[in-house]
């Protein structure tokens, strides 16, 4: 068994995963709840990312990575919009 597979992985890389996975297809149906699944799923990564520099031993910083890459990828079209257009609104 090598020493990186026994090396435990970071918990919170393996919930944003999931959420940013769930996002993903919540947003098919409900764009805006995907959204903000996909903004929670952006802060426990960057929670995660924060434990994996705390705590060298553990691992996850791809996974953790992808979470957060999805997030964004979910949120900005999913919720700038009605946002922007909800500023506008306000303005004028």
């Amino acid at each position: 068994m090598s020493s990186v597979s026994s090396r435990p992985v970071d918990g919170a890389a393996c919930i944003a995963a999931g959420l940013a996975l769930v996002a993903l297809f919540v947003a098919i149906v409900l764009p805006l709840g995907g959204g903000v699944v996909a903004c929670a799923a952006i802060v426990v990564a960057l929670v995660s990312r924060s434990n994996l520099r705390a705590h060298p031993e553990l691992r996850g910083s791809r996974l953790g990575l992808a979470a957060f890459i999805l997030g964004i990828l979910v949120f900005v079209p999913t919720v700038l919009p009605p946002l922007l257009s909800l500023v506008l609104l306000s303005l004028g």
